[in-house]
């Protein structure tokens, strides 16, 4: 019995996990915009999550500003 009870502990927190990797995985691809994906983890949910998870969309890189230039603190005289 004790280890009924441990296989039902494993299979919840596996559950729950599951879970919260789907749902991160869903806002991501809404996020992105990338809606085949989004179709295909939801109707394909574990199959499509693991493709997704090592060959899914990359997220776009941050923009890169130019290096700040503080202007010069002398105004110019009318």
């Amino acid at each position: 019995m004790p280890l009924f009870f441990a296989g039902i502990a494993l299979y919840v927190l596996g559950f729950v996990s599951f879970i919260v990797a789907w749902i991160g995985a869903l806002i991501n691809l809404a996020r992105l915009q990338q809606w085949t994906w989004f179709v295909m983890v939801i109707l394909f949910n574990w199959i499509c999550l693991i493709v997704y998870l090592f060959a899914g969309p990359d997220t776009p890189k941050v923009a890169q500003y130019p290096p700040y230039s503080p202007q010069s603190e002398q105004f110019p005289y009318n």
